[in-house]
Parts: C-alpha cells; structure tokens; sequence
C-alpha cells in the first residue's frame, strides 16, 4: 500500500507537463469529435508527450532538478498551446499595425519570463512539492472531463448515424487514352461565390464581365439557381451523391456528411467508366482527403488536416507556418497539369475562397495581418468585409479564367467543366427558427444565402437540358443522362435550410423558387 501511494505522489509530483500537452488535444476532440479520426488523434497525443518530454528533459538539462523541471516545464508549455489567446489579446490592443511585431514582442517577454524563471526555480530553496502537486491537479481536472465528454460524443455520433462506406459502383478499368472520345470532368466548388443578381444587390458589383467571359468560351450559367442547402458540408455532401441528404441525420452530426463526401457516388459511376478520380486535398475537413481517389494533389500533408492545422496554428509555431493563400495557388497551377493525364479524369477540387479569410486583394497581392482561422471565424463571419470580398473575387475571377482557357487549350477532347458554389453570401441579418415571427428577415436572408453561381461547360448536345433554375442537386443527373444516355431521375428542385446545431431541415423552397 505503501508503495502505490509512493508511485501515485510521484505521479503528481512529475504529471503535469504531460498532462497539460493533452489537454488542448483532448480539449479540441472533444468539442469537435466529427472532425477528428482516431488516427488524427493518436499521432497528435504522441506528438504532444514526446514535445513534453524534450521539453522535460531540457529543462532537467538546465534546473538540474525533477520537480522543478516538471514546473518549468509545464509553464512554458502552457504558454506554447495557448500562444493564440495571448496573441489575440495584444493584437486586439492595437498598438501595433504589423502582426509580425506581436510575434516579436511576445517571443521577447516568453522568452525573458521563461528564462528567469527557470533561473528562480534553480537558485530557490524552497520546497516546490506541494505547488507540482497542484498543477498535476490542475491539468487533470481539465483533461478528464474532456476524455469522458469526448467519449460521449463519440458514441453519440455512432449511435445517430446510420452511414455505411459502401460502393454503389464498381470500379471499371481506367483508361489510359482517349480514343473513346470521353471528356476530361472537372467539377469546381467556389466557395460562398454569389449568383450575379445577389452580387449586384448586396455588394453593389457587377460581375458581367466574368460571366461574359465564361459565356465566349461556351459556358453556360443558370441565372436562377440556389444551392439545397445552407452549409458547405450539407450541400457537398447532396450535390457530390446526387440526392438529398436530409436521411443522413440531424445537420449538427456532421460526421455522415463528411463520409459522404469522401465517398461521392458521381465518382464512383464515373471510375466505372473507365475515369481515374482526381482529388485535391484541402484545409477544410470535408475535402482534407477521399476515400475512394486515384490520385491527390496536397498542399501540406501535415497542415492539409484540418485538426492539425487548428492545433498547430493555436500554438507558438503558427508564425513560421505558411499563409493559406500558398494553398490556393498550388492548386491554381496544378489544376493545369490535368489535361497531360492519360485517359478521362474527372477532377474534384473544393476551393474554399471568395468566402473569407480574405488573404488575397483583387490584383493577387497576399494581405497582411489576416488573423487566419480553418473555421474562418473572422469577426461575425467576415461577410460584413464587402470590399475584402469583391477583392478576393475579382482575383479569383482571373484565375478561374486563367486556368479554364488552359485546361480547354490543353485538352485533347473539350472537357466539361462545372464552376459552382456551395452556398451564397451572408451579409444580412441571419435568419431565426420561428419562420412565422421573423418571415420578411428570413426570406431576405434565404434569397442571399442560396443564391449562387452555377456554370457549365458541357456538350453542345447536352445544353438543352439545362435551365435557369437547376440546382446542384441535379447537376450530374442532367449531366450523366446527356453524356451517357443514362435516365436518372430528374429531381424537384429543393431548397433547405439550418443551422450547424439543428436538428432539422427546413424546406424553404416556395419563399424562394417561383411559379
């Protein structure tokens, strides 16, 4: 019995450097369980303990001393994962005009703190056992809450989802040539790009000369579409399997949808063609990755996970991580590179701009001083940034333009290119749950929020078949029965509506699609 108190008073004399690196993992899992694979998670809490470890360790190095080591340790690692919230709060001082300088002050002052305090821990006499002892408790009492809330969460997002991985296709031989006559497919998410009559109306823009563009090189835009749905992981998760996905379970599960869409059925109908599915990983959890892909392109194998990047930017290292704009670039050029493939591709790729952060100005300069966040929590939503974001669009509009004139030039057979966004703008008031109460607030907030750009450039043939209402949801159908002669089912064209925590859709499709 001895012994076991022995180890257990040990244990809080020396825990709480490693349990204070767990709490900003455990911490983030657990609010955020459907964003995080087990895997994710794992390779992070090794990570976080051997950081621990070496800092730890080079305390020990410096202190001579475990227990002081352990306190010193655990201070200065307590700075490193809470970087973010210290940064943020010199930032909103505004004595300073360039981030980078906050970064240098605050390098100064952890620096100078963590040095003489080290110092402190090493020359004192004092009997430090009992203040080790709080800390271990300290951190514990933040880490197992979070172990039990992210278990539960867990469990709850298996019990409410019913969401198999499974093939509804299989999977042909790729072709390695074109003699078939098959088209290259590329379909383009522009993140939060606003349908023209939305553009002019709330950002006073006209956008004429884009879509004028698109039109000379045979681009067809329904003038009138609205996306299905109000989030970018309910809409791909619809548009990318070709029905609606109110079946998959309540809007604030976001896991089902997330599977969804790394396992999109209009891939797998096209790799039973004969098509090699190309995929462009992003920062953004839905398309970090896929299931089912031939081949990706990614940025940053690390920082392209969405929980890495969070954690990783929250951290004192964010300043020597990359802007997000170098992503956008990346994929810009590589996109280029598809026509060389051999045979029919069909080409995924989400980006997740005009929405904000805003990291590009309208001739493609990087802006300066962007507090950058993956859930592109900028202010209230940034939609409120107007300016920003025409600017990020009118540089967006040039290189959409650049990259399509060279996929088309490069091409052997005209590819069939699908520009489309995943939900409109939100610059007005949000809209609230009693439909009754708030009618007129909602409906100006719906026609904003849904009102989206949706081209194609598909076969003269197939034109016809399109029209100005015709919403993402139906976009493949109409494709694939033209392309194919196959005979899916055109659907009504519907409009839903929520938000991440409900628990329900709202079919909103007669305040906005008229007779």
């Amino acid at each position: 019995m001895k012994i076991e108190l022995k180890t257990i008073d040990k244990f809080f004399l020396l825990a709480s450097p490693f349990l204070l690196s767990l709490s900003k993992i455990v911490h983030y899992t657990a609010y955020n369980i459907d964003m995080v694979t087990g895997a994710q998670f794992f390779i992070a809490t090794i990570t976080s303990l051997f950081f621990a470890l070496i800092i730890n360790l080079s305390f020990g190095i410096l202190i001579k001393d475990k227990i002081k080591s352990a306190i010193a340790a655990t201070l200065f690692l307590f700075i490193f994962f809470q970087y973010k919230i210290f940064f943020d709060a010199v930032w909103r001082l505004h004595f300073f005009k360039e981030m980078f300088m906050v970064h240098i002050v605050l390098a100064v002052i952890v620096t100078t703190l963590i040095f003489r305090g080290a110092l402190f821990l090493k020359k004192s006499t004092r009997d430090f056992k009992p203040f080790a002892k709080l800390l271990s408790i300290m951190t514990l009492i933040i880490v197992v809450p979070n172990v039990f809330l992210a278990t539960y969460h867990s469990i709850k997002i298996q019990k409410n989802s019913d969401f198999v991985l499974t093939r509804a296709y299989p999977k042909g031989n790729v072709l390695d040539n074109q003699d078939e006559g098959k088209p290259d497919i590329y379909y383009i998410i522009l993140d939060g790009y606003a349908r023209a009559d939305a553009l002019k109306k709330h950002f006073n823009f006209d956008n004429s000369d884009f879509l004028s563009k698109l039109s000379q090189k045979g681009f067809i835009t329904a003038e009138k579409s609205f996306s299905n749905y109000t989030k970018t992981y309910l809409s791909l998760a619809s548009s990318l399997n070709m029905k609606y996905i109110n079946d998959l379970g309540a809007p604030a599960v976001r896991h089902p949808f997330y599977e969804a869409i790394k396992n999109p059925i209009i891939a797998q109908y096209l790799q039973s063609k004969g098509y090699s599915y190309i995929h462009f990983d992003t920062f953004w959890k839905g398309t970090e990755t896929s299931y089912i892909s031939d081949k990706n392109y990614n940025f940053s194998p690390i920082l392209g996970k969405e929980f890495y990047n969070v954690l990783i930017r929250s951290t004192m290292l964010s300043p020597i991580l990359s802007n997000i704009a170098e992503s956008y670039l990346y994929m810009f050029e590589r996109l280029k590179e598809i026509p060389d493939f051999a045979g029919p591709t069909f080409t995924f790729v989400h980006f997740t701009i005009p929405h904000n952060p805003y990291v590009f100005d309208r001739n493609g300069d990087r802006r300066r001083n962007i507090p950058l966040s993956l859930q592109f929590q900028v202010d209230r939503g940034g939609w409120e940034r107007k300016n920003e974001y025409i600017d990020q669009l009118i540089y967006l509009n040039k290189k959409v333009d650049e990259f399509v004139s060279e996929i088309i030039k490069k091409s052997k057979v005209r590819p069939i290119i699908i520009l489309q966004a995943d939900h409109g703008t939100s610059s007005m008031p949000k809209a609230k749950e009693d439909m009754d109460k708030h009618k007129e607030r909602n409906i100006r907030f719906f026609k904003e929020r849904h009102a989206i750009l949706n081209s194609y450039l598909i076969p003269s043939k197939c034109n016809n078949s399109l029209y100005p209402e015709i919403t993402p949801v139906n976009s493949f159908r109409v494709l694939f029965n033209c392309l194919f002669d196959d005979k899916f089912e055109i659907l009504e064209d519907k409009i839903y509506f929520s938000y991440y925590k409900w628990k329900h859709q709202v079919d909103i499709t007669s305040y906005l699609i008229e007779e």
